[in-house]
């Protein structure tokens, strides 16, 4: 396991490693294809994992011959209905969150849309943990492109080779990594990130409170 010399701030994923919201966005997504008599499957799912919003709902659009701006308002309506209704956070998650954010600034860094990411957030019981928010339409690229990663360390006034990140999909690692951030990964499908400084299958893995606690530095 590589360790970096010093870590002056954290930088979140948010959806299925902070927040259990992967289920939600899965029925979302399902009820998008079925009340259209679309199948959908572990296929259709795997589709769009990690993807930001506005992506998801292009992809939609095409399969379903449709508006993408229309397609991309209900999307969002669907989701701010169901996470509004209350987020389950992540085992860990808020422990690790406190802990670091005591320390240093934190940011959480989704590919979701701002109005969706907000209010999944405060449902969630997170709010007010992080000292900044980005969003994937905040950005001229949304994750695997490096821009949300490098808006947080810019809004976080640190360097992203000392930052950490944490990530649970392919497409958020691959974002981290071209950011040059220090990679933890959490897999949300284990084997599927191989590119990482240390994967570990939760947030409560022990291994995590090691690193921290050899890399971690005041600012």
């Amino acid at each position: 396991m590589r360790r970096p010399e010093s870590i002056h701030a954290a930088v979140f994923d948010f959806d299925g490693l902070l927040a259990d919201t992967e289920g939600a966005w899965g029925e979302l997504e399902g009820a998008m294809f079925t009340s259209r008599g679309r199948d959908y499957g572990v296929a259709e799912r795997e589709m769009f994992l990690g993807m930001s919003v506005g992506g998801s709902a292009q992809v939609m659009a095409e399969v379903f011959g449709e508006d993408p701006a229309a397609v991309l308002d209900e999307v969002i309506r669907r989701a701010i209905d169901t996470f509004r209704a209350g987020v389950t956070t992540m085992p860990g998650a808020q422990s690790l969150l406190r802990t670091l954010s005591a320390t240093m600034p934190v940011a959480i860094a989704s590919n979701s849309s701002r109005v969706i990411l907000d209010a999944a957030i405060e449902a969630s019981g997170l709010a007010g943990l992080a000292s900044a928010v980005v969003a994937g339409d905040e950005v001229p690229q949304a994750k695997p492109a490096p821009d949300i990663y490098l808006r947080a360390c810019e809004l976080l006034d640190v360097p992203p080779h000392r930052a950490i990140a944490f990530e649970d999909s392919p497409t958020g690692a691959r974002a981290a990594r071209a950011a040059g951030l220090y990679l933890v990964a959490v897999p949300a499908v284990e084997g599927s990130i191989a590119d990482a400084d240390l994967i570990v299958p939760s947030l409560t893995d022990p291994r995590i409170e090691e690193l921290l606690s050899v890399v971690l530095r005041p600012c």
